[in-house]
Order: structure tokens, then C-alpha cells, then sequence
């Protein structure tokens, strides 16, 4: 095993190697005439050590004493590796390669795959079962927080004109609490205070009221989800409502996380609300809308992280 890395490492090495003495000498061919003489001979002479550094590395790596030239190695890099090392720029090389510019997803260094598969292929299939038999209806929950800051937006203007849009320094924040089943029903509160016990209670006894069958509310690790008072209240409403917890730092796998971003960006489009009441007003506009459109709702579902929803069904 030491051995493959230690060749890994040679064979990055020669590659970096290569890739500076080849645009080294690209420079010295373009510029013969012009710059510093003093600069140019020195570069030379760097260039001869990257020569011999370039051969004892190969030597290395072959195992042999025979001479490649720079341009052959070149050839060989870009046979064994796809990848042609004398282009100008980095973004060159990703062109080349079909790649686009793309902003990366993200995806917490917490998360656990033996607990996430534990989650997608036992706890929601069981879960799902468990539905079927008592003849209860699967919730996805979540609390999220919409303020007026995030404001991305782009039009026209002159060339060379930009234009500027006024911003608020003082920040105003509402936080919402959602929960949205596979059929498309949706039930939302909002508040401005944080997160407690008490008021996940309140919002569960809400759920419940609202439901005529028993409710099986799926929640993040939320440290108020798994509260004392919060576990004594659901032990005495057990035929009610009970809490199950998607796997940790998974956030992907919960489709109200979908409706979440949709609001966010309903939010932050058009004319942007500056206060606590302009934030409600959009918000519960944006969920009411959805109340009465389950099929858009359901379109949360469609992801294809959430295919295991789909597969599972209910």
C-alpha cells in the first residue's frame, strides 16, 4: 500500500513538474526579445534543473535509465490520465474536460451514511407499515427562520451604470414552524420568539386538532424535539400523535426542507419586506396559497433525494 502512494506521490510530482517547465518555456519563446536578459537567464537555468528533476523522476517511476523528453511525457499523462497539462489555465482544463461552473452543494461533514441508510431503507419503511396498519397519516416537520436580509437580485441598466438598490441594516426575523404530509396537506405557524418546548406542544396540539386521523411527525434532531417536557406530553397522547427523527445532520432527506426553500426565494423576489409584519404578511401569504394547492405541495416530494419516498409510497 506504501508503495502505491509513494508512486502517487511521484507521479503528482512529475505532473506539476512538467506542467511548470512546459509554460515556463512557452514564456521564453514568446518573450525572447523583450524583458530583462538577466531574468530570462535565470529562468533557463531553472529550467535545467527542472530538466533533471523531470528525468529522475521518471527513472523512478520506470524503473530504468531511459531518457523521455518533456513533450513524450506530456503525451503519456495526457494517454493514462485524460488530462492535457499544457493548456493555459486551470479553466481551460475544466472546459476541455466538459465541466461547467457550478456551485457546489453542500452536505455536513457530521452526516453519518451508515445512519442515513439505516433511516431510508428500515426506519421509513417500518414507518410506512406502521401508517398502513393504524391507519395514520405521515407528516415531515420543520422550524426555519426568514428575515429581510437576503435579497439577490438582478436587471437592466446602462452600460457601465450600475444601479443601486436601497438596504435595511437592521435586521428583522421571523421564524416559522411547517408540517407537510406525502398527500399534499400543509399546516404552518409562525412566531418570533425562539423555539421551545412549550411552544412545539402547542404547535403538535395544532396538528392534531387540524387531522382526523392519528398523525406520525417526522422531525431533525432538534435538542427541543427531544426535550423532557416534550416526551411526557407525546407518552400521554400516544394514540394521538407520536415523533419519529429523521437521521442526523440529513436535511436533504426531509421534503419540507424544499418548501422551505421555495418560501425563501418567494420572499426574497419582488419588493422586499422590511419588517417583522411585511415578512408575516409575505410568508403567510406564500403557505396560505399552498394550503389550498396540494399539488404543489406533493411537488416537494418529487426530488431525487427523496426518492425513497417514493418508493416506499404513502
Amino acid at each position: 500500500m506504501e508503495d502505491y502512494e509513494k508512486k502517487d506521490r511521484q507521479l503528482e510530482n512529475l505532473e506539476n513538474l512538467v506542467e511548470n517547465y512546459t509554460r515556463t518555456q512557452r514564456h521564453l519563446e514568446q518573450y525572447s526579445e523583450i524583458g530583462n536578459p538577466e531574468n530570462r537567464e535565470n529562468a533557463r537555468k531553472v529550467q535545467k534543473v527542472r530538466e533533471a528533476e523531470i528525468k529522475t523522476l521518471e527513472n523512478q517511476i520506470k524503473g530504468e535509465n531511459t531518457r523521455i523528453s518533456p513533450e513524450e511525457h506530456l503525451e503519456n499523462v495526457k494517454e493514462k490520465y485524460n488530462i492535457t497539462i499544457t493548456l493555459r489555465n486551470m479553466s481551460e482544463y475544466l472546459k476541455r474536460w466538459g465541466m461547467t461552473c457550478q456551485r457546489p452543494k453542500k452536505k455536513a461533514y457530521a452526516q453519518e451514511k451508515k445512519k442515513v441508510d439505516t433511516f431510508l431503507h428500515e426506519t421509513y419503511p417500518s414507518l410506512v407499515k406502521k401508517a398502513k396498519q393504524e391507519d395514520a397519516i405521515i407528516f415531515w416537520g420543520d422550524e426555519t427562520g426568514i428575515n429581510n436580509q437576503s435579497y439577490s437580485v438582478t436587471g437592466f441598466a446602462p452600460k457601465g451604470q450600475t444601479p443601486t438598490i436601497a438596504s435595511y441594516s437592521k435586521v428583522e426575523k421571523i421564524n416559522m414552524i411547517c408540517a407537510i404530509s406525502n398527500q399534499g396537506t400543509c399546516h404552518f405557524l409562525c412566531y418570533e420568539h425562539t423555539m421551545t418546548q412549550q411552544y412545539f406542544i402547542d404547535f403538535m396540539k395544532r396538528l392534531v386538532k387540524d387531522t382526523d386521523r392519528k398523525v406520525l411527525l417526522i422531525v431533525d434532531n432538534l435538542k427541543v424535539h427531544h426535550g423532557k417536557i416534550v416526551t411526557t406530553w407525546l407518552s400521554e397522547h400516544k394514540e394521538e400523535i407520536e415523533l419519529f427523527f429523521i437521521s442526523p445532520y440529513s436535511p436533504e432527506r426531509n421534503p419540507e426542507e424544499y418548501l422551505n426553500h421555495s418560501l425563501k426565494q418567494n420572499i426574497h423576489s419582488g419588493i422586499l419586506p422590511h419588517t417583522k409584519e411585511q415578512i408575516r404578511k409575505k410568508t403567510e401569504d406564500f403557505m396560505q396559497g399552498l394550503q389550498k394547492q396540494k399539488e404543489k405541495v406533493s411537488c416537494f416530494f418529487q426530488h431525487k433525494k427523496l426518492e425513497y419516498i417514493q418508493i416506499y409510497g404513502y
